[in-house]
């Protein structure tokens, strides 16, 4: 325990101002959560105007009458301010356990923190945790609400059909009237790209087209195959259930990612052995 304080102790005014420095760029860095905006600097502090030149022990007077006088006093008024500010931009909901932060500063300053190393590491362990469920879920919502712009732009472009299962889909070449089965291998030209544009996949650019068992694609893909015609061609749209869901696809498809597909249906290579 001892060690922690005399550590913190020992940064000093120089230690105290670099870790300012770095909190203050992480606040100003990092971008809002998705939820309310915490930050509760004044509108000055907001604007950043030009600091005066003048004595570092000039008092500085704030409402109430609530003054700093020397630079000791402003490095551990600042150290508190900022590291609390950027906290407050990474964790929004901290203002609820005000409390608990005052202990724990109080804490580790007068060397009597009540929990051991096994019991900190644990509680740093369910932190982590917490953090990355949380930015998991922010990143979920961010996609699906992309998803679901996408989908609409796309369902409003001329000759787009929505199939029984919610599948949207536009036919670019009609086919034979000879449909796969599940348990059918394929030949097939697919380009597969994300609601952005970025091309994940293409065997059109490789000159190759892929050989692939029905049931092996992604669902909506699948689905989409059973309804075509060989030497049909369609440009499909796949929600994140009909394509790789939570789990995505390797780095290539992002969680919860909706997927845009131009598949070309070459031939019917018979059924699987």
């Amino acid at each position: 325990m001892a060690k922690r304080s005399v550590w913190f102790v020992g940064l000093g005014v120089g230690g105290l101002v670099l870790m300012m420095t770095v909190m203050a760029k992480s606040a100003s860095d990092a971008k809002p959560a998705d939820t309310q905006p915490t930050a509760t600097a004044p509108k000055a502090a907001r604007e950043r105007p030009k600091p005066k030149e003048q004595s570092p022990f000039t008092p500085i007077v704030g409402e109430g009458g609530f003054t700093l006088t020397t630079p000791a006093e402003k490095v551990a008024y600042m150290a508190g301010f900022e590291t609390s500010r950027a906290l407050l931009r990474m964790f929004p909901t901290l203002k609820q356990n005000k409390e608990l932060i005052v202990r724990g500063i109080d804490d580790l300053l007068d060397n009597r923190v009540p929990f051991n190393e096994e019991q900190l590491e644990q509680i740093k362990y369910d932190v982590q945790k917490q953090v990355a469920l949380d930015r998991s879920e922010r990143q979920r919502k961010k996609q699906l609400q992309l998803n679901q712009e996408d989908m609409e732009k796309f369902a409003q472009r001329e000759g787009v059909r929505v199939a029984d299962n919610g599948l949207l889909y536009r036919v670019i070449a009609e086919g034979k009237p000879l449909h796969p089965s599940e348990t059918d291998s394929v030949r097939i030209h697919y380009t597969m790209s994300l609601g952005d544009g970025t091309v994940v996949d293409d065997t059109r650019q490789a000159a190759q087209p892929a050989e692939v068992l029905v049931s092996s694609l992604p669902k909506g893909m699948a689905q989409a195959l059973l309804m075509m015609g060989e030497g049909a061609r369609w440009e499909i749209a796949l929600r994140p259930d009909l394509a790789y869901g939570e789990q995505g696809l390797n780095k290539k498809v992002p969680a919860y990612a909706a997927l845009w597909i131009d598949v070309e249906l070459i031939a019917i290579v018979g059924a699987s052995k």
